[in-house]
């Protein structure tokens, strides 16, 4: 380009032949690969180029320096006009849409629309061409639920108005309480026996957990999907390990089950911490021949919740998902809309123990203190607790009373 030298040229094409000629460099959209790409530390990356790429939760921006990231333009003058401002942007380099899209000062549709095959542009959806109202809806960009509104003769409306009609159809959660909330750094272990029976093609999860606020990707957002039919129809221990794809210490595990039309399990299961390394195992129900299901080494290390210094407390959820699309998840998932669904799950027996010998809920008027681990209640108390644990239940007992 006329006005660069080689260097400036390389830093905002980087993948062009020729540039980085001496560094081996990964490729992948992954701060650690393109701040080598660039040249420039991963600090200096994610606070000047783009705060968003994954890694960077590392290196928290601070207000002034988040605003200017993405606010930052400066001043120059145009050569062929002498003195007529222009603005000269400061993009990601990245090479996806976004940054590809700022670089060319043009909107990422646009860019898209001329480079599809880039990534981070959406695919383009092929639609069906029968005269029926899903296939409508998706030439129409709009949803079948929106067409349907407008054009409620179409074939296929009065199925979608049945479906609607079903008390199966819908997005269906149970989210423990703030009394319930736990530690997940006091953690050693959580167990629980699972099982379930005609769940085929639905997308569920009967039993996760998740830190508030949730903040994305989900591989450092502190999720585990202890037990999840995703992608349907194997039931799998998930922790988002795609969405890190430079952390070869996430890994998620292979199916160990099928949400068919049979039963099921029962499995136990079992999750254990040791420092801030996780892992989580499959077992049969009493508790031999485990399994593996999934690992994250240095998990307490770099997810939001605990990063930064942070210690945000965690919550159980139950789930199923049998309504539509909503996020990237339903198609990621490949769920599918079951309206005469059968789905029966059960979690039972959880039980949890902490790495300081106390027990993870230590009121025992708490609606949680079932989950502790009786053998440690049980040190807790010959310890020295007792006194402290029955006057706690004494005010329990009063107030149901």
């Amino acid at each position: 380009s006329a006005g660069m030298t080689e260097e400036e040229y390389c830093r905002w094409h980087p993948h062009t032949v020729g540039c980085n000629t001496n560094k081996r460099c990964c490729t992948g959209n992954f701060v650690g690969c393109q701040a080598c790409l660039a040249g420039i530390p991963e600090e200096v990356y994610c606070k000047t180029i783009d705060p968003f790429i994954p890694g960077c939760s590392r290196y928290a921006l601070t207000e002034v320096e988040h605003t200017a990231s993405k606010a930052l333009s400066l001043a120059a003058t145009d050569p062929a006009d002498g003195d007529s401002p222009v603005v000269i942007r400061a993009c990601c380099m990245a090479m996806n849409a976004k940054c590809l899209a700022c670089v060319d000062g043009v909107t990422e549709e646009e860019y898209c629309a001329e480079n599809p095959e880039t990534p981070g542009c959406k695919p383009p959806v092929a639609c069906c061409a029968a005269m029926i109202s899903s296939c409508l809806a998706c030439m129409a960009g709009i949803t079948e639920e929106e067409y349907c509104e407008q054009n409620s003769e179409t074939p296929g409306c009065d199925e979608l108005r049945d479906l609607a009609d079903s008390d199966k159809v819908g997005c269906f959660e149970w989210v423990s309480d703030e009394s319930c909330a736990f530690d997940m750094k006091r953690v050693k272990t959580i167990e629980f026996d699972v099982e379930w029976s005609d769940c085929q093609g639905l997308w569920f999860a009967p039993i996760w957990t998740f830190a508030d606020p949730w903040i994305a990707p989900q591989g450092l957002s502190g999720e585990i999907d202890f037990v999840e039919s995703c992608p349907v129809p194997g039931i799998r221990t998930n922790l988002g390990c795609y969405s890190v794809p430079g952390d070869d210490e996430c890994k998620d595990g292979k199916a160990w089950g099928q949400a068919g039309a049979e039963q099921g399990g029962p499995k136990h299961f079992k999750m254990e911490m040791t420092g801030s390394d996780l892992k989580t195992y499959v077992c049969d129900i009493d508790g031999s021949g485990c399994q593996v299901s999934a690992s994250y080494g240095g998990y307490l290390d770099k997810v939001h919740p605990m990063s930064g210094g942070a210690d945000n407390k965690f919550h159980f959820v139950s789930d199923v998902w049998n309504g539509a699309a909503g996020d990237g998840g339903w198609s990621g998932c490949e769920a599918q809309r079951q309206p005469d669904t059968n789905c029966q799950y059960a979690i039972t027996n959880i039980k949890m123990t902490s790495n300081d010998d106390q027990p993870m809920y230590g009121n025992p008027t708490s609606k949680c203190a079932h989950l502790n681990a009786k053998e440690q209640v049980q040190g807790w108390l010959a310890n020295g607790e007792r006194g402290v644990a029955e006057e706690g239940k004494g005010k329990a007992d009063k107030t149901t009373e």
